[in-house]
C-alpha cells in the first residue's frame, strides 16, 4: 500500500479468492474472501474492507467495487469486453481502466487516436466512464501499441506505460487535459502516496539496493528527448513502410488507364470481372479454400454414463384416474442406469435409461433424442413404464358386470412424445410438447374367479404448452437469489374409454430473497385449475422425491367421479396424501434457510456434507376445491409449521422435514426426500 507499511496480496485460499493484508513485519492482519468471482487480475484498496477490482467470471472481466462489510458489488462495466487495471484518478475521482473496444465507443474526441481504422477493429487504450458509458481517453489504431500499468499519483496525475515507440516506456498523464509526457524505459517501481516518492531497486555489482526518490526528481531523471523515443526495430519498420508507400505511389502513377479500341477486340467481355475476382481470391489466406474443407461426418461419442439411486418422474406427473383406480402412485426408489451419446459439435444428443424399482415388480425405460443445432431445439422420446398397483382392501371398484376388481394389478404405460423449445432470451423460453399416451391395467389372477377380468385400456393425446422464466442466480451451494416462474397449459383428448376433452393449467412462482448474508427466504406460489368434459384431480400432501410417502387410507375416491387424470401437488408438509383434493387448488410455501457454516458459524470443515448443511423453518398454507361439487366442507384451508435440514452427500441431495399440522399440539409428520 502507498503508505509503505502494509502489503496487500490477492491469492487463492482454500479454493476461494482472497485478499490478504500484511504489516511491515510480515504478519497477517486481515483476510477478505471475495465471493462470486473466478479470479482477480488487478485490485486497489479503497477503504476498510472495500476494494476496486478487475474481476472476471465465466471468462468475462469487468470493473467493480466490492464492499466486504456488506458483501455487495457495484459494477462499473458489465459487457463482453475485457477491462483491467482500474484506478481512481483526478479531483473528481474518475475511474480509469485499460480495455480494448470497438468503434462504437469512439464517437467522442480522444487523444493519440491513429488513422486507418478498420470498421470493426478493436482499439486498445485507456478508458474512463461518462454517464456509465465507456469513453476512450488515449487509444491507438496500431496493433503493437499497448497501454498498461496505471498508477494514480497526487495532483491529478497518473503514471502509465505505452509501447508506442517500440518498447515499454513510462508515461506521465495529466488528468486535467490528458497531456502525456513520455519518460524512459519501464522498470518495476512502487509509488508511495504518503510521501509522494518513487521506490525502486538498482543493482551495483553483486548487491541490490532499494532507492527512494521524490516524484519530481524521478520524472526529471527519466525524461527523454524527441530523438530518443523510437527503438531501432521501430525505426527500421517505419523505413520499410515508407519505401513500400513510395513504390506503390510510383506504380500507381505509371499505370496506363487509357482505354483503347483494341482492348475490346483482344479481351473478353468479362475481363474486368475476372481480374477483380482474381484479386479477391489472392487476398484470401492460402491455407483456406473450398477444396481444403472436408465435409462434416456425423459421428457419435459417449458423453456420459451414470448409475445411481433415483425416484424421479420421467414423464409428466399426470396418471389416468381409471387405470390407477383413483390412487396416485408415487415413484418408488430404485437403481437407474443412464447413458448418453453426442456428436463432435454437440448438435445431436441421445439418452437411454433403465430403472428397476427396489420394492415392487416393474421397470422404467426411456430413450430420448434432442437436436440443438439451430436456435429452436426439438426432439422426441419414447417412455415405457410397468409398475404394480395394490389398491386398498376397502376399494369397491367393479367391472362392467359388477364384479369387484382384484387387489393386485399391473399398469403398463407407453408414451410417445415430440417436443419443441424456442428461447426468447438467455433465461426465458417457450416450449410445446405433443404426446400420445397409452395405458393398460392388467388384473393379476389371484384365484379361478379372477381370470375373466378384462384390462382397463386408455389412449390420450396430450398437448402441453409452457412458458419458463428463470432469473435465479446462485449465491451459495443450494441457495439462490432472484425469481423463477412457470406457466403450464395441458390439453387432453381421449380416444378409448370416452372421447372427453380435458384441460389443466398450473402456475408456479419461486422468489428467493437473501435476508442477512446468506440467510435466505424462499417463497413459492402454486395454483391450478382444470375443466372440460372431465377434470384433473389435484391431490395435495407430502414432498417431491419422498422416499417414504404416506397416504390417508380413509379417503376413497369413487369410480364414477368425473376425473380423467390425477396428479400430486407438493410440497404440502404436515399432512398425508389425500388431505386436500379437487379440480382447483392454491398453495403457499414460505421457507427460511440458515446456512449453518457459511452464516451462523464461520467454520469450514474438510467435509462438504457438513459445510453444505442448511437448517430451515417453514410454513405451508393450502386449499383445494371440487368446483363441480357444491359441498360446503370442501375448499377448506389447512396450515402447517415445521423445521427442516438439508445437505448433499456423495452428490445426492438429502432433505429431512418435520411438520406439525395446524398446531404444535398435534403429532408431527416426518418426511425424508432425495430433493432439496
Amino acid at each position: 500500500q502507498g503508505d509503505g507499511k502494509q502489503l496487500y496480496i490477492a491469492m487463492p485460499h482454500k479454493g476461494k479468492i482472497g485478499i490478504s493484508r500484511y504489516n511491515k513485519d510480515g504478519k497477517l492482519e486481515e483476510r477478505n474472501i471475495i465471493i462470486g468471482v473466478d479470479g482477480i487480475t488487478n485490485f486497489e484498496p479503497l477503504a476498510d474492507r472495500e476494494f476496486l477490482l478487475a474481476a472476471y467470471r465465466k471468462g468475462q472481466s469487468d470493473i467493480v467495487t466490492y464492499d466486504d462489510n456488506h458483501e455487495k458489488y457495484t459494477a462499473y462495466t458489465d459487457d463482453e469486453y475485457d477491462d483491467a487495471n482500474p484506478v481512481f484518478a483526478g479531483s473528481k475521482r474518475d475511474v480509469l481502466f485499460v480495455s480494448e473496444r470497438p468503434e462504437k465507443f469512439q464517437a467522442r474526441k480522444t487523444h493519440y487516436i491513429g488513422v486507418g481504422f478498420k470498421k470493426d477493429s478493436l482499439r486498445q487504450g485507456i478508458y474512463t466512464l461518462r454517464d456509465k458509458e465507456p469513453l476512450p481517453v488515449i487509444i491507438d489504431s496500431i496493433d503493437y501499441v499497448q497501454w498498461d500499468k496505471l498508477v494514480p499519483l497526487r495532483d491529478n496525475q497518473v503514471l502509465a506505460t505505452t509501447t508506442k515507440y517500440g518498447m515499454e516506456r513510462n508515461v506521465l498523464l495529466d488528468c486535467s487535459n490528458w497531456r502525456a509526457k513520455t519518460l524512459g524505459a519501464y522498470s518495476p517501481y512502487q509509488y508511495l502516496q504518503s510521501s509522494n516518492e518513487i521506490s525502486f531497486f538498482h543493482a551495483d555489482g553483486d548487491s541490490v539496493f532499494i532507492t527512494h526518490q521524490t516524484l519530481e526528481s524521478w520524472v526529471e531523471n527519466n525524461a527523454v528527448g524527441a530523438a530518443d523515443t523510437s527503438s531501432p526495430w521501430l525505426t527500421d519498420y517505419n523505413k520499410i513502410l515508407a519505401a513500400q508507400a513510395k513504390e506503390d505511389s510510383l506504380l500507381k502513377r505509371g499505370k496506363d488507364t487509357t482505354h483503347y479500341f483494341l482492348d475490346d477486340v483482344f479481351s473478353s467481355k468479362n475481363f474486368e470481372g475476372t481480374v477483380k475476382a482474381k484479386k479477391r481470391n489472392n487476398k484470401k489466406p492460402r491455407f483456406y479454400g473450398d477444396p481444403n474443407v472436408e465435409p462434416y461426418v456425423l459421428q457419435l461419442h459417449s458423453a456420459y454414463f451414470t448409475a445411481k439411486v433415483n425416484n424421479d418422474y420421467f414423464i409428466n406427473r399426470y396418471q389416468p384416474y381409471l387405470n390407477y383406480q383413483g390412487d396416485f402412485k408415487f415413484p418408488e426408489v430404485g437403481g437407474i442406469t443412464k447413458g448418453g451419446f453426442t456428436d463432435l459439435l454437440e448438435n445431436h444428443h441421445f439418452t437411454i435409461a433403465y430403472k428397476l424399482p427396489a420394492a415392487t415388480e416393474g421397470s422404467d425405460f426411456f430413450v430420448r433424442y434432442e437436436n440443438t443445432e439451430r436456435k429452436v431445439d426439438w426432439g422426441f422420446s419414447y417412455f415405457r413404464k410397468v409398475e404394480t398397483l395394490k389398491p386398498g382392501a376397502n376399494r369397491d371398484w367393479v367391472d362392467e358386470n359388477g364384479n369387484k376388481y382384484p387387489g393386485n394389478a399391473k399398469a403398463k404405460t407407453h408414451n410417445y412424445e415430440l417436443f419443441v423449445k424456442y428461447p426468447l432470451s438467455f433465461d426465458c423460453y417457450l416450449a410445446a410438447q405433443q404426446a400420445l399416451r397409452q395405458d393398460k391395467t392388467i388384473f393379476l389372477a389371484t384365484d379361478k374367479h379372477s381370470l375373466d377380468f378384462l384390462p382397463i385400456q386408455s389412449a390420450w393425446a396430450i398437448t402441453t404448452l409452457s412458458y419458463n422464466l428463470n432469473k435465479l442466480k446462485p449465491t451459495l451451494p443450494n441457495l439462490f437469489k432472484g425469481y423463477k416462474a412457470e406457466v403450464l397449459v395441458d390439453l387432453f383428448k381421449g380416444f378409448s374409454q370416452s372421447e372427453a376433452f380435458v384441460f389443466g393449467s398450473t402456475f408456479n412462482l419461486n422468489y428467493h430473497l437473501p435476508l442477512y448474508k446468506y440467510i435466505t427466504l424462499v417463497t413459492q406460489l402454486h395454483a391450478g385449475y382444470s375443466g372440460g368434459d372431465e377434470k384433473v384431480l389435484y391431490n395435495m400432501g407430502g414432498t417431491d422425491n419422498n422416499v417414504t410417502p404416506q397416504v390417508d387410507t380413509t379417503v376413497h375416491f369413487a369410480q364414477n367421479l368425473p376425473y380423467a387424470f390425477q396428479t400430486l401437488v407438493t410440497p404440502f408438509r404436515g399432512y398425508y396424501q389425500n388431505s386436500l383434493y379437487g379440480n382447483q387448488y392454491f398453495l403457499i410455501n414460505c421457507d427460511a434457510y440458515f446456512p449453518l457454516f457459511q452464516s451462523l458459524i464461520p467454520i469450514e470443515t474438510p467435509l462438504p456434507f457438513i459445510n453444505n448443511l442448511q437448517l430451515g423453518a417453514f410454513t405451508d398454507i393450502g386449499t383445494a376445491k371440487e368446483k363441480w361439487y357444491n359441498y360446503s366442507s370442501r375448499g377448506k384451508w389447512l396450515q402447517s409449521y415445521g423445521l427442516s435440514a438439508r445437505t448433499t452427500l456423495a452428490g445426492y441431495p438429502l432433505r429431512l422435514d418435520l411438520a406439525w399440522p395446524g398446531s404444535f399440539n398435534k403429532k408431527p409428520v416426518w418426511y425424508f426426500s432425495l430433493k432439496l
